[in-house]
């Protein structure tokens, strides 16, 4: 699939992506970006360590 661009596979990375498309972000609005952005700034910092297996482990039945 040459010139595909790869889905993020890091939550930092996915973030960064998503702050980085206007239509969402303007689409969600600022206080839902800041609710994603904190939300996803705190999984990443929790799971910084953690292998996907671990990840997985914790937050499969979470949400």
């Amino acid at each position: 699939l040459d010139g595909v661009p790869k889905l993020p596979t890091a939550v930092d990375q996915s973030l960064d992506a998503f702050l980085a498309e206007p239509t969402l972000t303007e689409a969600f609005g600022p206080d839902l970006v800041a609710a994603i952005t904190a939300v996803r700034r705190g999984e990443a910092k929790l799971f910084a360590e953690s292998t996907p297996e671990e990840v997985v482990a914790r937050s499969r039945w979470r949400y």
